[in-house]
């Protein structure tokens, strides 16, 4: 599954005071992140992404990440197997005048194949729980 988020940062927004958002997800492993951001960004937009509090984009704790240009897939290799299925975007922008904007595209892949539907409405349910990580 692909998600996405985007959001348009305000102008002045501090690191002691970063824009928060909430990106709901599924239950399985995120195997890449697509970043786009507009040329006028620079460096004056940096965000990054926390799972459960951990960092875990970028990696590196206390680092960012800075404006693209172009769309820029980075691959991944991580679980998401406890709920709640949902990631932190913190972003700051140092920009003084102009509100800057990001798109962030998660690719997440379920855990195990997702079987084709079966009849009536059981296999319905099923299938529903399956994708939603309740076992």
């Amino acid at each position: 599954m692909l998600y996405k988020k985007f959001r348009s940062v305000p102008a002045n927004t501090t690191e002691a005071a970063p824009d928060w958002k909430k990106l709901n997800i599924s239950k399985g492993e995120i195997i890449e992140w697509i970043i786009v951001t507009p040329l006028e960004c620079a460096n004056l937009l940096q965000f990054w992404v926390e799972y459960h509090g951990v960092h875990v984009l970028p990696f590196t704790t206390g680092e960012r990440i800075y404006g693209f240009t172009t769309n820029a897939p980075i691959r991944e290799s991580l679980n998401i197997d406890a709920p709640p299925y949902e990631l932190d975007i913190y972003a700051i922008n140092t920009d003084t005048a102009k509100d800057h904007e990001y798109n962030i595209y998660v690719n997440v892949m379920p855990k195990k194949a997702v079987k084709p539907l079966e009849e009536g409405v059981e296999g319905i349910w099923e299938r529903l729980k399956g994708f939603v990580g309740v076992d």
